[in-house]
C-alpha cells in the first residue's frame, strides 16, 4: 500500500500500518513525500512492514495495488 504525502509528520502513515499489520500476509506500506525532510524525520519511525521514501504523484512506485492520498 501506498501512502502518498506524508505531511510534517507521519502519524497517519504509522496508524495504516499498524491497523493493517494484523492481516495475513501483512502488507508494507510505504509512505512517501517530495520533501526530503519529512522523509528523514519518518525514517525515524519505519518498522518492519513500513518505510518511507521520496517521491510524489508524478512518480508513485510501480509496486503499489492500493494507493491513499489524505488530508492533502
Amino acid at each position: 500500500m501506498l501512502d502518498l504525502g506524508l505531511g510534517s509528520e507521519p502519524w497517519t502513515t504509522c496508524e495504516l500500518a499498524e491497523a493493517l499489520a494484523p492481516l495475513s500476509p501483512r502488507p508494507t506500506v510505504l509512505g512517501v513525500d517530495n520533501d526530503p525532510s519529512r522523509v528523514d524525520f519518518a525514517q525515524r519511525h519505519a518498522t518492519p512492514g513500513l518505510e518511507f521514501a521520496l517521491g510524489g504523484f508524478d512518480q508513485p512506485p510501480q509496486s503499489a495495488r492500493v494507493i491513499r492520498a489524505m488530508n492533502l
